[in-house]
């Protein structure tokens, strides 16, 4: 059997992997600052903002069924 993924699904990979690059990674210091700063379990100001970022790009929830919500992966 030969598996391969799909244009939909390259796309994301590429999408998802310069928004890595571009904001996750640079942010993790940051982001281990605010959690001992704050109470861990509630939501960064980072975290929110990349959060923001992120359905702005369509890059979150990727997993819900595909709609305005998700990607449907």
């Amino acid at each position: 059997m030969h598996f391969e993924h799909s244009e939909k699904v390259k796309d994301l990979q590429k999408r998802v992997s310069a928004f890595m690059d571009e904001y996750i990674y640079p942010n993790e210091k940051r982001y281990q600052a605010e959690i001992q700063d704050d109470n861990r379990w509630q939501p960064t100001g980072v975290v929110e903002e990349l959060k923001n970022k992120a359905k702005t790009s369509g890059l979150w929830n990727l997993f819900l069924p595909e709609s305005e919500y998700g990607a449907g992966l």
